[in-house]
């Protein structure tokens, strides 16, 4: 039911119960076609979501990583060893993803509400808040520029191809990079 859907995506509960600070919340669902009593989800319960057409796994592939051989594999440090690299790292990814955006959308201000009409993402203050938290945290774990823009587009849709496309087109240094000393900044002679 959407009513309770709402409540464990915004307010954090199910029922009588709330969840800690520390619970992700984190839905799948299979296509309306496919779902037994199947129905769409009404625009603004989908606007508090990310929507990811996940492709169906490579057996192979997927034993090996649930074996924890595959490079990289999840199961390669603790989760709290993890957790504890995340809390420590997240203050400048979380930075430096809202900073990006709001230069973004302060270039491009049209791109902040866009409603689709449809039962996916769409792009508003709401989703892109969702979406600078997924771009973060996506960085964070070393995800690769198409899984970035996979996350980014879960919660705004086609707004973040243009996000993308700007970003890159960006040919200033990183600031924390330069703060570190690992890029040295040269004054230009003219």
């Amino acid at each position: 039911l959407q009513p309770a859907l709402l409540g464990a995506i915004q307010e954090r509960r199910i029922g009588g119960h709330s969840f800690g600070p520390r619970v992700r919340v984190i839905g799948a669902a299979n296509p309306t076609e496919q779902a037994a009593s199947g129905w769409d989800l009404a625009p603004p319960v989908a606007n508090r979501l990310g929507h990811i057409t996940w492709p169906a796994v490579n057996v192979g592939e997927w034993l090996k990583w649930l074996s924890g051989t595959e490079e990289g594999s999840v199961f390669a440090e603790s989760a709290s060893v993890r957790e504890m690299k995340i809390l420590k790292e997240w203050p400048a990814f979380i930075g430096k993803a809202r900073t990006e955006v709001a230069m973004f959308i302060k270039r491009k201000p049209a791109l902040l509400f866009q409603f689709s009409g449809g039962n996916m993402s769409w792009a508003s203050p709401r989703s892109w808040t969702n979406a600078i938290d997924a771009l973060a945290s996506a960085r964070l774990h070393g995800l690769d520029e198409l899984t970035q823009q996979t996350f980014m587009g879960a919660f705004v849709g086609a707004p973040s191809l243009e996000f993308f496309n700007w970003l890159g087109k960006q040919d200033l240094p990183d600031p924390l990079e330069i703060l570190k000393g690992n890029i040295q900044w040269v004054a230009d002679a003219r």
